[in-house]
């Protein structure tokens, strides 16, 4: 710190000179006069941006106390508590990742001076921080929040009608300043929210009464002004740490994670923690002055490890996997230490030109269509490297909708006010066995979205689809998007591409197809069954952090033409432009953040270090486990398979009611040697067993089984006991 005082938050809201640093870039950001915007904005929710720390000196710029904040009442029924099943599953993911956040984004609030009503810890219980991939998906999700808080108001019902929700935000309107991040009206482009640039003054400020006359002009107009993003603020920060000490303890820790892969058998993968472990085990707030390393790094097998669900064990079963690998872990130190930010080809020419290459290679690879690939001679196609399948979903029912608009009014200019109008006719449609992030991109969109009946196989079918369809256009509305799963979540089942492709050809609809976890499986020749149809699809994801052995976050996005994926995205201020603007893919057009990581390094490490006959034996060696464990179920006549097993993944449950096999599971996860979780086939509850680690032998399949089978010993045994005793009473 300096010896310069910090100004009183009440003497700061109300002086005009008042600037806050810049926030990087060349940008020149100056603070909006705080007292002035909230006063103003009195109905609006104000976004306050927090970029990442950076060495520029040390003055500090408190923000505003929690008595500064706008307030906005809301009807008593929408205060929802999240169910107590969902809090406990999203815990169990990784209990000690969970907490540590809730911790250190709780120690951050006090940190950056924000309100108490920010912390997780505060009596209210409603407030708390999250860390997310960059400010631009902050942004989003601030601009949706207020966007769910003001349709809420406006219909004063918390439940939620997507067709009238669409038309209802066509009303809203929100606020930013014209030197503000380019992410605002690229939040805005994706919700299809109006959004008002305000002018700075000559000091580049945004004045209150600016803000003012913009609320009333657009009230006058029957709009409904419902937010304000701020311009962002930094933040200085300093590390001990010298490049020496990071030499030593780097190899440290390359030698600790060595380590721990090799003796993970010696580790519980399911910890015996509860909600709220770690937070009495750390200090009320961070240390004023730094620690020793070695300290730090103690804390991390005295708090950490104890709360970790080890995800690498050959004993983890729950889920579908999440792999990593040495290459992937050696390529993804060196991405993370040039830290490079690939947004446009300029700000990372090997960054891009690398991702061009690899997602190419992946396309051959997985048998798909030439279409998919950046060097196609139509040159319409390509494929992008995403955080997750729930995003690229997202961005696919997105693009989708930007060709759906633009055919429907005429012409590819923007007009957010009709186009949210427009958007309310809209329909798109996938299998009840989808991922739920389809559903979430529907909520995001405003988008009707139809969950179509499978078959007995769990499989949707392409009749089924076409009276869906046929249903709608009856009705008035517009069908315009299709998700087909190959591999769902539950059991593994596969839509019927073959007859999907036709209707959506036929009809128009754009064919987006969610391969998550399955997407892997097609580097075998033999495994490619369920492609057949791939070259109608418009768009096509994987996860390569679930099955080859690239660890997170790395899914891979495909699109056949991306004109749509871009013009949803293409917000280019001058700061962003270069000398090769318009002749070369800059990636920050092909989604939602503008932060690009070098991702594609860790998957370049891969395919070179495992090859292509490396990588199809890994994949052969997961179904032949999964192969083995089933015949361990079919030899015992207590256990039925009521789903056929598919790839890696075998379900199954014991004989009898869904509460025997319930508690089964229960039993399982409780001893700590096993992690597995439940799905629904049909009507009955099942264990989902997949495999999922690199690590895992015959031998641990073996240990597994033996622990399943003398649970259930000793749940019969319980319940003949049980039996007698009821029939001596």
């Amino acid at each position: 710190m300096s010896g310069k005082e910090a100004v009183p938050v009440e003497q700061r809201a109300g002086n005009d000179d008042s600037v806050l640093p810049s926030s990087g870039g060349g940008r020149l950001v100056r603070k909006a006069r705080l007292a002035d915007l909230l006063s103003a904005a009195a109905v609006l929710v104000v976004h306050l941006e927090v970029e990442e720390p950076e060495e520029r000196g040390s003055e500090q710029t408190a923000l505003p106390q929690e008595s500064l904040l706008p307030k906005f009442d809301l009807p008593p029924t929408s205060r929802l508590e999240v169910p107590s099943l969902k809090k406990r599953l999203l815990f169990a993911f990784n209990p000690a990742s969970t907490e540590l956040q809730i911790v250190m984004t709780d120690w951050l609030v006090n940190m950056l001076f924000l309100p108490d009503t920010f912390r997780h810890d505060h009596p209210d219980g409603c407030g708390g921080g999250v860390i997310q991939s960059s400010v631009s998906d902050s942004t989003m999700l601030a601009l949706l929040t207020a966007r769910t808080r003001a349709l809420t108001q406006l219909r004063w019902d918390v439940r939620q009608d997507v067709g009238n929700d669409a038309l209802l935000s066509s009303r809203l309107v929100g606020y930013t300043s014209d030197q503000a991040y380019s992410s605002v009206l690229k939040a805005s482009l994706v919700s299809l929210v109006r959004l008002r640039s305000l002018p700075m003054n000559l000091e580049f400020s945004l004045r209150g009464e600016t803000l003012r006359r913009a609320v009333e002009e657009d009230r006058a107009q029957g709009l409904v002004p419902f937010f304000y993003s701020s311009p962002s603020v930094s933040r200085p920060a300093s590390s001990t740490m010298d490049n020496d000490e990071y030499r030593n303890r780097g190899k440290e820790m390359v030698d600790y994670i060595a380590m721990y892969l090799r003796e993970l058998r010696k580790r519980p993968v399911n910890p015996s923690v509860r909600p709220g472990y770690l937070r009495p085990l750390l200090p009320p707030g961070p240390p004023q002055q730094g620690e020793p390393w070695e300290r730090i790094f103690e804390d991390v097998e005295r708090l950490i490890m104890p709360g970790v669900v080890h995800w690498q064990s050959p004993h983890m079963h729950g889920y579908y996997p999440g792999l990593n690998s040495y290459p992937s872990l050696l390529g993804d130190m060196l991405a993370t230490g040039m830290n490079g930010v690939g947004f446009t080809w300029a700000s990372n020419p090997a960054s891009t030109e690398l991702e061009m290459v690899v997602t190419d290679w992946l396309a051959t690879m997985l048998s798909l269509p030439d279409t998919f690939r950046h060097d196609h001679p139509g040159g319409r196609g390509g494929g992008v490297m995403q955080t997750t399948v729930s995003e690229s979903n997202l961005l696919a029912l997105l693009a989708a909708r930007t060709r759906a608009l633009t055919r429907l009014r005429g012409d590819a200019r923007v007009d957010v006010g009709q186009d949210a109008l427009l958007n309310a006719r809209l329909v798109a449609y996938t299998s009840d066995q989808a991922h739920s992030s389809v559903l979430k991109a529907s909520l995001v969109s405003l988008v009707r979205l139809r969950s179509l009946p499978t078959d007995l196989e769990f499989s949707l079918r392409g009749e089924t689809l076409r009276r869906a369809v046929e249903e709608d256009q009856a009705q008035g509305l517009v069908p315009f998007f299709v998700c087909a799963t190959l591999g769902s979540t539950g059991v593994c089942a596969f839509d019927n591409l073959s007859e999907l492709g036709p209707v959506c050809h036929q009809e128009g609809l754009w064919l987006h197809v969610d391969a998550a976890y399955a997407g892997t499986a097609f580097v075998c020749p033999e495994l490619r069954d369920p492609l057949h149809g791939i070259e109608i699809a418009d768009s096509f994801v994987v996860n390569l952090g679930k099955w080859m052995m690239v660890n997170l976050d790395c899914a891979v996005f495909w699109v056949a033409d991306k004109r749509s994926l871009q013009s949803t995205f293409c917000v280019e201020p001058h700061y962003l432009q270069h000398e090769h603007s318009g002749s070369v893919t800059d990636f920050m057009h092909w989604q939602i953040p503008l932060t690009v990581r070098f991702r594609s390094l860790k998957l370049w490490f891969v395919i070179r270090s495992f090859g292509l006959d490396g990588l199809q034996e890994h994949v052969r060696r997961g179904v032949e486990l999964a192969r083995y464990f089933e015949r361990l179920v079919i030899d015992d006549p207590r256990f039925e398979i009521p789903v056929k097993r598919n790839l890696g993944l075998v379900v199954f449950r014991l004989q009898g009611p869904n509460e025997m096999t319930e508690k089964l599971l229960k039993k399982l996860n409780a001893s700590g040697q096993l992690f597995l979780v439940s799905a629904m086939a049909g009507d009955k509850f099942v264990i989902r067993f997949t495999i999922t680690s690199q690590f895992t032998t015959e031998a641990d399949l073996l240990q597994d089984w033996s622990l399943v089978s003398q649970a259930v010993s000793g749940l019969l045994q319980g319940l003949v006991e049980n039996g007698e005793e009821s029939a001596e009473g």
